[in-house]
């Protein structure tokens, strides 16, 4: 399920990068994304059974996260960590990027999911 929408994106992202004609695509990747660093517990409770700040919350880090992996699609595809051409060297040392589950997300999506309660790894009593 998609938890955003091209609107959402707008809001969340203006001036993002993503182009409108792609816009559904790259919601749909990063909502599986968030899946993924939820541990599909929105899938399992269903995103209209969330209360209105987690859903805000969700379709927020979705959107981040879709603009995210438009800028540094490049860099996320590529399985090198650095490398060196004629003398100048680059290093991707992944500094603010959370990595769970083979997803990468930037570390603000991170705290915004975070803040939903749906990212908890530990035993609840």
């Amino acid at each position: 399920m998609q938890y955003a929408s091209s609107e959402d994106y707008a809001k969340y992202c203006p001036g993002g990068t993503v182009p409108p004609e792609e816009q559904d695509a790259a919601l749909d990747a990063a909502s599986r994304d968030i899946d993924g660093l939820t541990f599909d517990r929105i899938v399992a409770v269903g995103f209209d059974r969330l209360t209105a700040f987690q859903q805000e919350l969700v379709k927020r880090a979705v959107c981040e996260q879709a603009e995210f992996r438009s800028v540094y699609a490049e860099l996320l595809a590529s399985p090198f960590s650095s490398y060196s051409i004629n003398g100048v060297a680059m290093q991707f040392d992944g500094a603010g990027i959370v990595e769970r589950g083979g997803v990468k997300a930037p570390a603000h999506v991170m705290s915004l999911l975070r803040q939903t309660g749906l990212t908890f790894l530990g035993v609840q009593q």
